[in-house]
C-alpha cells in the first residue's frame, strides 16, 4: 500500500542512495529502484528521489573530486520507473489503485483537482461483474484524458506567469545595479546570484540567474561574466540572509519566481503521471 511519504523522508533516501554510491559505488539506479520498491514510493516521489540522490551524489563528489563531479552515471527516473513496470501485471490494476496519482509530500490544491475531476480510487472488484469494472475503468480513463488536458493549460498559464516575473525581477536588478559604480556592478550581481541560491539551490535557480545575468549584460549594465554552473558554487548560507533586506521589493519577486515555478513544475509532474497512467488502464480493460 503506497503512503504518502514527506520531503525529509525521501531525502533521506537519497543521501543513503549516495552513500552507496560514493563509498560503495552501487548504481543510484540499483538503490533508487530498491528504495522504490520496498518502500512503496510513487511515480513523482521516485523522481524527486532520483533528482535529490543526483545532488547529494554530486555534492559528495565535489568536495572529493571537482573534475570526478561532472562526470558520473546520474539516477535516471525513466529507467527505473521503467524497471519497475517490468513487474507490472495488468490484473492487478483492475481496481485502478490510483494512489500513486497523489503528492508525494502533502495534501495541496492539486490534489483536490483530482478528486474534482473524478480520479480517485476506485473500490473493489470482488463482488462487481466484469462489466462494471469495465465500464468504471473507461470512465476513469475519460476523466484522467480531460484532466491532462486541463492540466496542460495550467502548466501553460504557471510558465507565462513565471516568465513576467522574471522580466519584472530583471528589470528591479537593472535599476538597483544602475545605482552603483559599472566596475562594482558584477560583484553587486553575484550577491544577487548568491541570495537566489542561498533561497533556492536547484537547476531552476541557476538557469533563472543565468537569464537575467545575460539580460543585463546584453542591455550593457554591466560586463560579461561566467555563467553560473553549479548551485554548490553560489551557496553561502551564513551570508545569504544578510546580502539584501528580507523584505526588499527584490527579494519578494524572487520568491513570486520561485511559487510561480514550483506550479508550472507540479502541474508538469501531474501531466506526466497522466501520460504514464492512461496506457495501464488501457492495458487492464483490453485484460477484462
Amino acid at each position: 500500500m503506497n503512503r504518502i511519504r514527506s520531503k525529509e523522508e525521501l531525502i533521506d533516501f537519497a543521501k543513503s542512495a549516495a552513500a552507496r554510491f560514493v563509498s560503495k559505488k552501487i548504481p543510484l539506479n540499483d538503490s533508487v529502484t530498491k528504495i522504490a520498491q520496498s518502500e512503496g514510493l510513487v511515480p513523482d516521489q521516485i523522481r524527486f528521489l532520483a533528482q535529490e540522490a543526483n545532488k547529494q551524489s554530486w555534492a559528495s563528489l565535489f568536495r572529493e573530486n571537482k573534475d570526478s563531479a561532472y562526470d558520473f552515471p546520474i539516477a535516471d527516473p525513466d529507467q527505473v520507473l521503467g524497471a519497475l513496470q517490468d513487474d507490472f501485471s495488468p490484473k492487478v490494476v483492475k481496481d485502478l489503485d490510483l494512489d500513486y496519482l497523489m503528492a508525494p509530500m502533502a495534501k495541496t490544491a492539486a490534489v483536490d483537482e483530482f478528486q474534482i475531476w473524478g480520479v480517485e480510487k476506485l473500490a473493489s472488484p470482488t463482488c462487481r461483474s466484469k462489466q462494471e469494472i469495465k465500464r468504471d475503468l473507461s470512465k476513469k480513463m475519460e476523466k484522467l484524458s480531460e484532466l491532462k488536458n486541463h492540466l496542460y493549460m495550467k502548466h501553460l498559464e504557471n510558465n507565462t506567469m513565471a516568465e513576467g516575473e522574471m522580466l519584472k525581477l530583471a528589470t528591479l536588478l537593472k535599476n538597483e545595479l544602475l545605482t552603483h559604480r559599472y566596475s562594482d556592478r558584477k560583484t553587486e550581481f553575484k550577491k544577487f546570484a548568491e541570495a537566489c541560491m542561498s533561497m533556492r539551490p536547484s537547476e531552476t535557480m541557476v538557469d533563472r540567474v543565468n537569464q537575467i545575468k545575460e539580460r543585463m549584460e546584453k542591455l550593457e549594465v554591466m560586463e560579461k561574466t561566467a555563467a553560473l554552473e553549479a548551485p554548490e558554487n553560489l551557496i553561502n548560507r551564513n551570508t545569504g540572509a544578510r546580502i539584501m533586506n528580507g523584505n526588499s521589493e527584490i527579494i519578494m519577486r524572487i520568491k513570486t519566481l520561485m511559487e510561480w515555478d514550483d506550479a508550472a513544475h507540479e502541474a508538469h509532474s501531474r501531466i506526466s503521471m497522466c501520460d504514464e497512467t492512461l496506457p495501464k488502464v488501457k492495458e487492464a480493460i483490453r485484460e477484462l
